[in-house]
């Protein structure tokens, strides 16, 4: 295991040429190289290490554009889960707060530009953190053959977040008392909006094309991960913030618990900027890695 890490460690993060006594000098984000997510026996590199510097793919097609947020829409991203989280009959919804390094990682991953169907198949191996080893993560993509859509527009985040929340209508009561996957059944992304102990957001934005089509990718990635098998989505109740002592209700959200992290608090600086100019010679090893590592799952 230690071999394939340290495989992983080099192809994901070459050495430069500079050398300082005699040792190598590893980029600014080589120690998220270092925060990989385990398979089973299987070691599954952080996004931000294989994809680095998550160059656009031939997938985002010639009208790509990087779209990042700015602190209105990141503003408007946590207040949108916070008021969903709120309307929740629960005695543990913690309240959330935005997170820019959730959001560093989600946009590399927007930035692949890599749609499927499937969730468990669209979403990127690892986004790990210092603070979080496993972080769950939200997809949402639309296009138009209109030229004129504004893919920029904030109302695309908003519908990104109503589609999620539409899936409560697929949820049982048994799978809030005890979370279970049906690859059938379209919850997850519901799930993971409303996960109890899930307090950190950050998302990612890009448009893309594809023959006559524009279209925009949303990513958001939340920390801690929810959908974990056998817990509780949530603990229902109508006395909010009693399952645990000591909890404390917010007071902005009546019915949520602890304070919420102001945007301003957040001082994570990305170790690199995303690039939006194509280079084939990265997007040719990072498909050929993509395939290995999913090669290596199945």
């Amino acid at each position: 295991m230690f071999r394939l890490r340290f495989v992983l460690l080099t192809f994901c993060c070459p050495y430069s040429h500079e050398q300082h006594l005699g040792m190598p000098h590893l980029p600014a984000h080589a120690h998220y190289c270092l925060l990989s997510c385990y398979s089973g026996d299987v070691l599954l590199p952080n996004v931000a290490c294989y994809a680095a510097p998550c160059l656009p793919t031939y997938l985002c097609g010639e009208r790509h554009k990087m779209l990042p947020l700015n602190d209105t829409e990141r503003e408007y991203v946590v207040r949108r889960h916070n008021e969903i989280r709120n309307s929740m009959l629960a005695t543990d919804m913690l309240v959330m707060s935005y997170n820019k390094e959730l959001e560093f990682l989600a946009s590399c991953w927007a930035n692949m530009c890599i749609e499927r169907p499937r969730p468990s198949h669209a979403r990127d191996l690892c986004r790990a953190t210092n603070t979080y080893s496993n972080n769950g993560q939200n997809l949402w993509a639309d296009a138009s053959t209109n030229s004129s859509v504004d893919w920029s527009d904030i109302k695309h985040i908003g519908a990104a977040i109503d589609s999620w929340y539409a899936e409560k209508d697929n949820v049982a009561e048994d799978v809030i008392r005890s979370y279970k996957y049906h690859e059938s059944e379209m919850y997850e992304y519901y799930t993971q909006m409303v996960w109890a102990e899930t307090h950190s957001v950050g998302c990612g934005r890009t448009q893309f094309s594809a023959y006559k089509y524009t279209g925009v990718s949303i990513v958001c990635d939340y920390g801690p991960a929810g959908n974990i098998i056998g817990e509780p989505v949530y603990t229902s109740g109508v006395k909010p913030c009693t399952r645990y002592p000591k909890m404390i209700q917010n007071k902005n959200y009546s019915r949520l618990c602890g304070e919420e992290i102001p945007l301003e608090n957040d001082t994570f600086y990305p170790p690199f900027t995303l690039q939006a100019i194509k280079h084939q010679c990265d997007v040719l090893v990072f498909l050929f890695l993509r395939f290995l590592l999913e090669f290596l799952l199945n």
